[in-house]
Parts: structure tokens; sequence; C-alpha cells
């Protein structure tokens, strides 16, 4: 993810209440929020990937 990627997510009304900012490029999301996060970046037309 790029600087402006996480700021779009972090500015997002849906995502942004799910997670926080820790760097230019990080965001950090709780893991009970993940699932509704993982919609609210669909919404934004981003897709998080799975983990392995």
């Amino acid at each position: 993810m790029d600087e402006a990627q996480a700021v779009m997510i972090a500015k997002g009304r849906r995502a942004g209440a799910l997670c926080s900012r820790i760097g230019p490029r990080h965001l950090m999301v709780a893991p009970d929020d993940l699932p509704a996060f993982r919609t609210a970046l669909l919404k934004l037309g981003c897709v998080l990937p799975a983990r392995p």
C-alpha cells in the first residue's frame, strides 16, 4: 500500500472508523473489526489479500 491509499482508507467514513494509521503506509485494525474493515474496503474499491 502506498501513502495515498493509506490516507484514502483512513479518511473513509466507514473504513476510517475501523482503523488507525500507524505510519505513512501502515494501518492497524483490531482483529474483531477485520470483517467489517474488509467490507468497507470493498466499497472503496480496494481488496485486502487473504492471510496465508
